[in-house]
């Protein structure tokens, strides 16, 4: 095996790939971001199970079915987000060059190739879309959406506004109007949209959090966030974080996951409480 790699997609990478120091197996196990905490996964998965509980309280749902809907759910959403994360690299390879905390991802550091990030991506994706087609047409319908354009476009959203934490906070969360399709049958657009507009401003507080580790770097290579849209910004519920300390961003981002699990656990409790007294 080649100590370099020379190929470099000429759509998306212009610099030449760094000296790997991993090995490939360890490169492709790291695109998926498996290796790191599971938030990120979680972060997918919250908005599917708040849909898949309230709607099995609605229909009064057995809970050995809703074990079911859980189970699949939470291992496409995990496909979905390695997706997600393999073709942001993809488009970020250059970028990623450039900020010190993610040059040496497998990609901009030659572990793994462009064009086999592209496979892993599509290995990655094809069970998701497949586990689409398992629940009814319109539900299905809605879950594509997900792929293209939500999926596809969230990379590039850094490059053309500030606000690309607004676009991720669709692309995360459409679980949810999945989830309720499959289930409901009607999409109940009033009850929908609120919930998606309060999911998709909770996704921009957490990921400006998030991308907070890298502003400074991200003003010098020209990324556009709302990290670095904000500055300094301080609100009352943030008076306790130093927004100067990347290590803070990360762990109140990495809080976040714990509120998604309280409000399941309360909507959880809710539809136990029903079904038990039925």
């Amino acid at each position: 095996m080649s100590t370099y790699y020379t190929e470099v997609s000429p759509l998306f990478s212009t610099l030449p790939p760094l000296k790997p120091a991993k090995s490939k197996l360890c490169g492709f196990f790291e695109l998926t971001r498996l290796h790191k905490s599971t938030i990120g996964n979680l972060c997918f998965f919250w908005p599917c199970a708040w849909a898949l509980t309230m709607a099995a309280y609605s229909t009064d749902m057995p809970l050995r079915d809703l074990l079911v809907y859980f189970t699949m759910y939470l291992i496409g959403s995990t496909l979905i987000h390695s997706a997600n994360c393999i073709i942001n690299d993809i488009f970020d390879i250059d970028f990623d060059r450039q900020v010190s905390r993610t040059k040496s991802r497998p990609l901009p550091s030659g572990v793994v190739s462009v064009s086999e990030a592209w496979i892993f991506f599509f290995f990655n994706l094809s069970p998701a879309v497949a586990m689409l087609l398992l629940i009814n047409l319109k539900a299905a319908l809605i879950g594509l959406l997900e792929v293209f354009p939500l999926l596809v476009f969230y990379p590039l959203m850094k490059r053309w506004t500030y606000w690309p934490q607004a676009f991720l906070g669709l692309t995360i969360n459409w679980g949810f109007p999945t989830a309720w399709m499959m289930i409901m049958g009607t999409t109940r657009l009033q009850m929908v949209s609120i919930f998606m507009l309060g999911m998709i401003c909770w996704t921009i507080v957490y990921d400006t959090m998030y991308a907070l580790q890298d502003r400074e770097d991200d003003i010098q290579v020209g990324i556009k966030s709302t990290a670095v849209l904000f500055g300094d910004w301080r609100t009352n519920k943030f008076l306790t974080w130093n927004v100067n300390s990347p290590d803070e961003g990360r762990i109140k981002y990495e809080s976040h996951g714990i509120t998604g699990a309280l409000i399941w656990i309360g909507l959880l409790v809710d539809y136990w409480l029903k079904t038990s007294t039925a």
